[in-house]
Order: structure tokens, then C-alpha cells, then sequence
């Protein structure tokens, strides 16, 4: 009720006689709001210009007898009493006082105001109590304590507005952190409503000892329960509304405290969007939560937890990661991503988990622990175990699986069906599994290729617009057999015999190697005109020319010429730096982490071999921007001896290279064999090289180079430079246009491999050519089989070619 409605209602019970002027007392109800003070100020003077007597404010706090004092029921009764008879008064506090009273004195206290009597003085004296809250209670107690209601209500309105501030006491042991809404002793609760720094629409905390004692003192039969705030959460809880904060294992109450600060200090925001704000993001996602969490320090770990715990549908892998995570590290948050699904294998969860691995791998490159390796292996023992009985317990990178008398079918649908799918390319444990998978037999080579599609590429190469040789056919097949004879152990036999058809002699050799077709990188550099940077990958042969296109174009890097070349020999890298005359940059991350920095295990070495090169290349488009640039190597490297292993059978103790090369001194002299040539070089220096698998002295438990074999000698030149998809090359090839009224498909070769192709002919066809990935081709088939003009157009470029009817050929298919 507004001021006006109370005084009006103050005039109409001012006219009242017999009972209403013998007892003063009058309640109503009133609105707590930011002006109370005012309205009380406006109330008294309103009231004293209808009233035939001055009107006071008397406040419950001046009763106490210092700061933090208290008034008894008694003492208030007396105060009462002693009112002045010819003044009437406006009793603020009134709300704020039966808070911390019992029941039994609540009742005793407003029964005894009830009784309160005018003296024959001043019949028209009232004492008003305005009541912010416990009006209902008020009512309740009059109505059932107080006989004479049909003589004298002492109510002035019946509106229940119970609109006092709630108030929380507070364990003493907590840091509110600077909470401003607050009442430190009993003066200043009842002295609340001229406080303008109290916000009422808020919940206020109260510390006062006195208070507290009081309430305390009445429990449990207290008038109005006040809540004891024992814990940051419930501060948290009551003060800001906020519930269900998880709390952290390690420093939880520092933790509180600071949230609590930071929502002082944001006075207006959700806690949705302080989180944000703190961690300086818009938002929270699959991708970037890693990268969150490891530039946070651990609270702010925690309240990226909480944050996906109550924002995030509850379904969501993320809320699933962070109700299970051990620990707010950047290593405990890597671990649960990985190993929670072993905890709720739900395939819908799958692909979330996959995005948020990807974003860690966006970040950093990620090292199973080895808590994370045993998850794994149990994982994969149990499933194999329950669905095959085979008792598959250990996987180890440096071991062959061994696999006798089992059945490796039904094992390998195990693994497709059940493990395959949680499976990423992101780690080098995974990477690294699914190599040892494939070289098992126990997943096929379509399922490597959804995970790890890099692993395929090695081994299974795209067509390349490669400067194309007489030579250039005949490596790439020699490189395909040597690459899957690396992975797979059935393929060393064909290994050993397709080096045979290169280095079977001496004259095998040189019949290929001092051929004018194959060229020295200098010299290929030279005709090219090629000014630019040219980056030397110590150790990585043409066995990798593919991969490294390949890996180019994912960059969006336009490859401008590739080609095989040769080293200098003997294969190593003092002897290359001879004769490398152009602008170099040598990166010697190969030949040191992969060629000298572990023993050769097939699996670890394949994948280190990989990752290393990816490196190099990001290595170099950082250097390089914009600019165009070459690649080229040293020389090559071999594991010929670890694949088709020979007896020893040389004892040249100085061999260099373990023992796939050796310098003789001027008085030694020795013949070429068929497991070494004689070679003397420019420099006119007398070299011992092995041309197979057969070292000059040990076997080494190395990758090995300074040999004669294609991988040690052929090496990979490559000039490049950033992509414009505006102004990219395109070079299309006929593979076939002979046409017929049965056969209308034409068929296209075209580097680099576009998003797609166009074809149109006279006869109508206008339509996207499909690809052909085992092939490596474009095809589609026209309206009509017919003689006519064919365009293909790739990019902003356009192919005119004619097709040739089989009507118009000789017998022997040619064209006549």
C-alpha cells in the first residue's frame, strides 16, 4: 500500500471512538523498498497534519543499550510504557526485533502491546508499527490471543506484503569476500531501513555476535527461521542463487572465494557469462576446450568444468569427461578424454570424443602415459577375449603379435567392429596401433584409411604429375614394393627380388645410376631456374616423394615440378655437401630422430618417419610464407638388411656407415662383387658400397644409409609454393577418348587432383565427371557416341579435346 492508501486508512480509524481510542496499537502492512526511509519521514508529517497531537519516530534501536546490544521483551515492554501520553509515534524496527524472538515471546510481546492503554490525556495517541514481514504472523496471534477483535482491530490494512530482506547469518570461519550487503551489528539491523547502502531486493548476511546469540537462545522455537550459512557452497547457494557447483578435490574453498569475488565484482552478469569472461572466450566447444584448459591455470579448470557440467546437455561427452576426470591437469584432462569411453562405450559419444582429441592435437602433440597404454591393452585383451576366447594380453610396438592358432578372421572383426571406431589418428600410441594392426593382418587396409589416413598414403600413393623419365615408372614400382615390404613381412622376398633387377652387379648399377635421365638435384635445380630456398631433408629418400606431395596439397601448397633424382655417392651427407651449390638449408630432423635416434622397429619407425617429415614440412611453409621453395635430400635410407636378412658375410672392421660404405686407404684396393661395387668418385677417393642388403662388416639394428640401393641413392626433388586456388595449374591427360554407340565414357588423368571437373559436348552433356580412386582417373560417359569437340573444365581453366569414333581406326585399333 502506498502512503496515501495508509493515511487514509489512519483518518477513517482516527474518527473511530470507544475501544479504538482506549488502545493505541495499530499494525499494517508495508513495502520494504530503496526510499523507506523517506516514506517513514513523509509518513509522520502526513499523519501528524491530521492527527490533534505531534507524531514521533521512535526506533526499536535506540532501546539497545550499545552497538550490538539487545532489548529484552521486558525492556521493550517498559520503553513502550514510558511513551509520552501526548504525542503519537511512528515504531520502526518492529519486523527487524520479532525475528530473533521465540514463538512463546513473540506472542507474549504483541498480546502485551494489545494491552497497551491510552491515559485519559490523549485519547486520539497511536502507535503505529509499520511491518515489513511477519504480518501473517501478527494476524494469526491477534486473532487467536486477542478476544475483543469485534471492539478494536487493530489492523490497518490486510495487505500481507512479507517483503523484509532475507537474512543469513555466517559461519565465522568463512571469507565472504568483501559481500556488501551487510549488517555487522544489532544497531545497524534495526537501524536498516535509513541505510541506503543495503540493498533489499538482496539477500544480507549478518555477523553480529549479539544476534546471532539471541537467535541461537530461542532456538528451536523460534518465530522466523534464519538460515546459518556453514559452507562457501551455500553462500554460493543463498547469496547468488547458485547450486550444484561441483567442487574440486584440491583447494575447493580457495576456489569459492574467488568465484564469490568475481561475482562481487560483476555485479550484473550470469555466471554463464563471467566464465566466459574469465576465461576470455565466447564460448565453450568440442574444439577449443583443450586449448582453454591448458592456457588456465587449475581454477580456471575448474570452472570450465562446471561450466560444461551445467550448460552442457548431460548427454554430451564433455559432461560425461568432466564428472569423471581424476584430476584438473593438463595430463589429467588428455587421459580422461581418451580412456572415459572405456567407462560408457555408447557409440554416440564416439564422434564427440574424436572432436575433442582432434582439438588437443590442435595444441600439442600427445604422449600416452602409461596409465592411458594400460587402459588400451585391457581394453582391447577383454574385448578380443569375450568374443573370440583368445587371450590377446599383449601388445607390444616392438614385437611382432603373435597370432599361431588362432582365428585371426573372426579376431580382426573384434577389432574393426569394436576397437577401430575409438580409434584416432591424433597420438602416437594410435597411430602406431593401427600400424601394428595392419602388419597383423587384424584390419584391413579400407578401415587404416577412415582413421589414419596418412599411414595409406605412404603406401598407396595418388597419381602425381610427375616429369616423367624412362626411369620414372620403373621407381615408382620399385617404391611401392619397398614401401609395403617395409609394413608387411610377406613382401620381403619380392623386395630382395625386385633389387636384384636394379643392382644385381656392378653393370645393373651403373646401367641406371650414370644414366643421362636421372639427374643430381643440383643440376635439376639449375634447369629449372629455381632461385629460391631449397630445403635438404637429411636422409629422406624418394621412397617418401609421394608422401610428401601429398602432404604439400593438404597444406594447400601448389606443387610446380616433382621429380626423382639421385644422390652423390657414396649415399652419405659430407660427400653431398660437396656438390650442393644452390641456396640450402639443411634439416637434419630425419637422419637424427629417425635414422640414428632409435633401433629399427618396423612400427615405431614407420610412424616416427611420418610425423617427422609432417614436421619438417610445417617447418618449412612457417620459413617460407608466401615464397616459393625446393625440397631435396642428401641422400636416401634403407631397412633392406631388417627385411630380407642376410648371414655376415664382410669383415671390413672400418666400414663407415655401419658397414654400407667404406673409404680404402691409397694402398688398398678391392674388386667389385655382386654384394659391393668399387666406386671412385669425383674427388678421385677409392669407396667399397654395398649394392644390397649385405652390409661390409654387422648387421646394424639401425635404418641405415651411404649404400647404393634406389632407397639410399634416389632422392626427391620438389619445388612449390603456397596455393591461390585462382591461378592453380591444372594439366589434363587423355587416357581414353575412343567413343562408340556402346561405349561413350571418356577418360581424363588430371594434376593436382581437383574438388571437381566439368564435362560438356556438342551432343548436350553438361554434367561432373566422377573420379575413379584406384585408378586415379576422372571419367563419364557423353550423350552420343559420335565424333565432336569435348571441353573439360578444371578451375578457371578449360580443356578442348575430340573424341574418336572406333569406325574411324584401323584393325589395330589406331587411329588411321
Amino acid at each position: 500500500m502506498d502512503i496515501t492508501g495508509i493515511i487514509e486508512n489512519i483518518e477513517l480509524d482516527l474518527e473511530r471512538n470507544g475501544s479504538y481510542d482506549r488502545y493505541p496499537v495499530r499494525f499494517f502492512s508495508m513495502k520494504y523498498a530503496e526510499d523507506t526511509a523517506n516514506s517513514i519521514m513523509k509518513l509522520r508529517t502526513d499523519i501528524e497534519k491530521i492527527s490533534s497531537c505531534a507524531v514521533e519516530i521512535v526506533d526499536i534501536k535506540d532501546f539497545l543499550p550499545h552497538e550490538d546490544g539487545w532489548v529484552t521483551v521486558d525492556n521493550f515492554r517498559k520503553h513502550i510504557k514510558s511513551l509520552e501520553d501526548n504525542k503519537s509515534y511512528v515504531m520502526v524496527g518492529f519486523s527487524e526485533y520479532t525475528r530473533f524472538l521465540s514463538n512463546a515471546e513473540f506472542i507474549t510481546m504483541v498480546i502485551g502491546l494489545l494491552e497497551t492503554e491510552n491515559s485519559e490525556i490523549n485519547y486520539k495517541r497511536r502507535i503505529y508499527i509499520p511491518c515489513f514481514a511477519l504480518f501473517s504472523q501478527i494476524q494469526k496471534t491477534v486473532k487467536e490471543n486477542h478476544r475483543r477483535m469485534d471492539a478494536y482491530n487493530p489492523f490497518l490494512n490486510d495487505v500481507n506484503v512479507e517483503d523484509l530482506p532475507i537474512i543469513y547469518f555466517i559461519n565465522e570461519a568463512l571469507d565472504n569476500s568483501g559481500y556488501e550487503n551487510e549488517i555487522n551489528n544489532s544497531s545497524e539491523w534495526f537501524g536498516m531501513w535509513r541505510n541506503p547502502e543495503i540493498d533489499v531486493e538482496k539477500p544480507i548476511i549478518c555477523t553480529s555476535k549479539i544476534l546471532l546469540y539471541f537467535y541461537g537462545k530461542a532456538c528451536p522455537d523460534n518465530v522466523y527461521n534464519i538460515k546459518k550459512i556453514m559452507t562457501y557452497e551455500e553462500l554460493l547457494q543463498y547469496l547468488y542463487g547458485i547450486e550444484g557447483i561441483l567442487p574440486s578435490k584440491s583447494s575447493t574453498d580457495e576456489y569459492y572465494r574467488q568465484l564469490l569475488k568475481i561475482l562481487k565484482d560483476n555485479p550484473n552478469s550470469t555466471l554463464q557469462s563471467i566464465i566466459l569472461k574469465q576465461l576470455n572466450t565466447l564460448k565453450i566447444s568440442d574444439d577449443n576446450i583443450y586449448s582453454l584448459w591448458k592456457n588456465t591455470n587449475e581454477f580456471g579448470r575448474w570452472l570450465i568444468q562446471n561450466y560444461i557440467l551445467r550448460y552442457e546437455h548431460t548427454q554430451r561427452y564433455l559432461c560425461y569427461m568432466m564428472n569423471s576426470i581424476d584430476n584438473l591437469s593438463a595430463e589429467g584432462f588428455v587421459e580422461c578424454a581418451y580412456t572415459a569411453i572405456f567407462n560408457n562405450k555408447d557409440d554416440s559419444l564416439v564422434n564427440e570424443r574424436k572432436k575433442v582429441i582432434e582439438g588437443i592435437g590442435k595444441v600439442e602433440s600427445i604422449a600416452f602415459s602409461d596409465r592411458m597404454t594400460m587402459y588400451y591393452q585391457k581394453y582391447i585383451s577383454d574385448i578380443v577375449k569375450s568374443k573370440t576366447t583368445y587371450d590377446f594380453t599383449q601388445i607390444c610396438f616392438e614385437k611382432e603379435a603373435e597370432l599361431e592358432n588362432c582365428d585371426s578372421e573372426k579376431i580382426s572383426c573384434v577389432i574393426e567392429k569394436e576397437v577401430a571406431p575409438i580409434l584416432t589418428d591424433v597420438s602416437g600410441f594410435e597411430r602406431r596401433l593401427m600400424i601394428w594392426l595392419y602388419r597383423a593382418g587384424l584390419v584391413s587396409k579400407d578401415k587404416i584409411k577412415e582413421i589414419y589416413r596418412g599411414f595409406v598414403d605412404y603406401f598407396e600413393v595418388d597419381d602425381l604429375d610427375m616429369e616423367e623419365t624412362v626411369y620414372t615408372d620403373k621407381l615408382i614400382q620399385y617404391f611401392e614394393i619397398y614401401r609395403k615390404s617395409k609394413i608387411l613381412r610377406e613382401m620381403a622376398t619380392a623386395y630382395d627380388n625386385e633389387l636384384l633387377q636394379w643392382n644385381e652387379d656392378e653393370n645393373t648399377f651403373y646401367s641406371w645410376y650414370t644414366d643421362v635421365n636421372l639427374e643430381y638435384p643440383e643440376v635439376i635445380l639449375k634447369k629449372q631456374a629455381f632461385e629460391g630456398n631449397t630445403y635438404v631433408l637429411d636422409g629422406v629418400g624418394g621412397e617418401f616423394l609421394e608422401y610428401i606431395v601429398n602432404a604439400l596439397r593438404k597444406r594447400n601448397i601448389d606443387v610446380d615440378y616433382c621429380a626423382y633424382s639421385k644422390s652423390h655417392l657414396p649415399s652419405i651427407t659430407s660427400v653431398a655437401k660437396e656438390f650442393y651449390n644452390m641456396k640450402n638449408t639443411w634439416i637434419r630432423d630425419y637422419d637424427k630422430n629417425v635414422v640414428h635416434g632409435q633401433i629399427y622397429y618396423p612400427v615405431i619407425c614407420m610412424e616416427n618417419s611420418l610425423k617427422t617429415i609432417e614436421k619438417m614440412i610445417d617447418k618449412i611453409l612457417i620459413e617460407e610464407g608466401d615464397n616459393s621453395f625446393a625440397i631435396t635430400a642428401d641422400h636416401g635410407s634403407t631397412v633392406g638388411h631388417k627385411i630380407f636378412k642376410r648371414e655376415k658375410k664382410y669383415s671390413f672392421v672400418h666400414a663407415d656407415h655401419d658397414g654400407r660404405c667404406y673409404k680404402l686407404s691409397e694402398n688398398e684396393h678391392q674388386q667389385s662383387t655382386v654384394d659391393y661395387l668399387s666406386y671412385i668418385d669425383e674427388k678421385n677417393r677409392e669407396w667399397l658400397i654395398s649394392l644390397n642388403e649385405q652390409s661390409l662388416n654387422n648387421n646394424s639394428k639401425y635404418i641405415v644409409h651411404g649404400g647404393a640401393t634406389p632407397e639410399e641413392v634416389v632422392i626427391p626433388v620438389i619445388i612449390a609454393h603456397k596455393s591461390n586456388t585462382q591461378s592453380r595449374t591444372y594439366k589434363v591427360k587423355i587416357v581414353d577418348v575412343k567413343v562408340s554407340g556402346l561405349d561413350k565414357k571418356v577418360i581424363f588423368k588430371i594434376n593436382p587432383k581437383p574438388d571437381k571437373v566439368r564435362l560438356q559436348a556438342k551432343d548436350g552433356t553438361d554434367i561432373l565427371m566422377k573420379y575413379d580412386t584406384l585408378q586415379k582417373v576422372w571419367y563419364e560417359e557423353l550423350e552420343r557416341g559420335i565424333e565432336q569437340d569435348i571441353k573439360v573444365t578444371v578451375g578457371s581453366q578449360e580443356f578442348i579435346f575430340r573424341t574418336v569414333p572406333t569406325t574411324k581406326m584401323g584393325d589395330d585399333l589406331f587411329d588411321d
